[in-house]
C-alpha cells in the first residue's frame, strides 16, 4: 500500500507549518511506534539517524531501525519518494490496452509511467479465478473478494476461471458454431421432407 497520509499527531496536535505530521522524529516517537505497530503507511521522513542525536527533528537510532522492523512485520515496503511518487501519479498515467474481453476471459496489457500500478478490475472474482502474467508466466496474487493486484509496465495479464478457462471458451465457441450447423441441418431435412410431401401431394 503506497498512500499519502496527513495524520493527527498524539494529543489532538494537527500538522502544521513546521511539518510535524509527517516527520520521524523522537518528540513524537510514541506515535509512530504505535502506527508502525499498526502497519501505518505514508509518506514520512527524518534528518538524521544516530545513536547519539538529539533534537527536535531527528531520531535515534534505535527508534528508527525499530519503526523499520515494526513496518517489516507488517509486511510493508519501504520505498524511495520517487518511487512512492510515479506509483500513485500512476492514478493519472496509467493506461492499459484490453485485447480480449469475453466468456469470462479477460486480457490486457498495462502501459504505466514505468513503475508499478495498483489495478482494480471490473471482474467478478470466484474462488477459482486466476490472474496470469503472460508477459513473466507468473501467477499474481490478488486480494480477496475484489479484482485487486499490481501490474508492471510492458506485461500482457490474463484473468480467467479454472472452470472455465481460456481452453475451455475456445471449445465452447466450437460447439455453439457446431449445435448451429446440426439445427440448420436439421431444417433444411425438414423443408426437405415438407417439399417432397407437397409434391406428391399436387399430384
Amino acid at each position: 500500500m503506497h498512500t499519502k497520509v496527513w495524520h493527527a499527531l498524539e494529543r489532538g496536535h494537527e500538522r502544521n507549518n513546521d511539518d510535524r505530521g509527517y516527520e520521524l522524529n523522537d518528540r513524537y516517537w510514541k506515535w509512530w511506534e504505535n502506527a508502525s505497530k499498526a502497519g501505518w503507511c505514508g509518506l514520512t521522513y527524518t534528518h538524521e539517524t544516530d545513536s547519539n542525536l538529539e533534537g527536535n527533528y531527528t531520531i535515534m537510532y534505535h527508534r528508527f531501525t525499530k519503526f523499520v522492523d515494526n513496518l517489516k512485520a507488517n509486511g510493508v515496503k519501504i520505498v524511495t519518494y520517487g518511487e512512492y511518487f510515479n506509483i500513485n501519479y500512476n492514478q493519472v498515467d496509467a493506461c492499459f490496452e484490453i485485447s480480449q474481453m469475453d466468456y469470462g476471459h479477460l486480457k490486457f496489457t498495462a502501459h504505466t509511467n514505468g513503475y508499478r500500478a495498483c489495478v482494480d478490475v471490473a471482474y467478478p472474482p470466484t474462488a477459482n479465478t486466476i490472474v496470469k502474467d503472460l508477459t513473466s508466466g507468473r501467477i499474481i496474487n490478488w486480494q480477496k473478494d475484489s479484482m485487486q493486484f499490481w501490474v508492471e509496465d510492458g506485461h500482457t495479464y490474463e484473468i480467467y476461471n479454472l472452470s472455465v478457462s481460456p481452453k475451455d471458451n475456445d471449445i465452447d465457441k466450437i460447439n455453439v458454431i457446431t449445435n448451429a450447423i446440426i439445427i440448420i441441418a436439421i431444417f433444411t431435412a425438414l423443408f426437405s421432407i415438407l417439399a417432397q410431401m407437397s409434391s406428391v401431394l399436387k399430384k
